[in-house]
């Protein structure tokens, strides 16, 4: 076969030798070499480095019926936001969930990852159990988990903004429910809730319900 252009061959140099630009991260501690991630999956944000994993652990640990190693946190640029916000889909094990147990766990959720890593959610979904993009291996695929959330293909248990309608890949937002969205946040701004449920602008979320399906 024929050779890469100089300019794209995955190779780097190091020292006196070459090696292999795998986009895998990790570290050296005693001597010995430890996995720390992907590089596509640090996301900058507030002009810091932040890795997926340093963000899903704290928020699985803070709801047991968060499935173990089956959540994905991102970040995306959002209109009216100088910065990338951070966005956190989840599998819920089966069972019953009242809109009650979804606030106070959530809250927990988004407080435990303000403690760990001082980042605010700006939005989180919950979806139905075994339904998270993933790999034939069972690693969870982020850029697709945040692709089915654009598109509306999430099977979608929860949305804690309400721009989704809940059910199987029902598509995104329609107008109206965005609009209601709008009103539930700014009837929540001044009201001393976790940043998760924080002010959103009405505009914002009226267009994402008008156009965000053409994306």
């Amino acid at each position: 076969t024929k050779a890469a252009p100089a300019g794209t061959r995955p190779w780097g140099r190091f020292g006196n030798g070459k090696y292999l630009r795998t986009g895998d991260m990790a570290f050296m501690q005693d001597g010995r070499i430890f996995y720390s991630g992907r590089l596509k999956d640090m996301m900058i944000v507030r002009g810091q480095n932040y890795y997926a994993q340093d963000i899903e652990f704290p928020a699985q640990d803070a709801w047991g019926a968060i499935r173990g190693g089956c959540l994905a946190a991102f970040s995306m640029d959002v209109e009216g936001e100088e910065e990338e916000q951070l966005f956190i889909v989840f599998e819920l094990a089966p069972g019953r969930y009242s809109t009650e147990i979804f606030r106070e766990n959530l809250e927990k959720v988004a407080r435990m990852v303000k403690a760990k890593v001082g980042l605010d959610v700006y939005r989180m979904v919950a979806v139905k159990d075994r339904t998270i993009p993933k790999t034939t291996s069972g690693k969870i695929r982020r850029r697709a988990t945040k692709e089915a959330l654009i598109t509306g293909t999430l099977w979608v248990l929860h949305d804690s903004l309400g721009l989704l309608p809940l059910g199987k890949g029902k598509g995104t937002a329609t107008a109206a429910a965005a609009a209601a969205a709008a009103a539930r946040a700014s009837s929540l701004s001044g009201s001393g809730m976790p940043t998760l449920e924080r002010s959103v602008s009405s505009s914002y979320l009226a267009g994402v319900g008008a156009s965000i399906g053409g994306i």
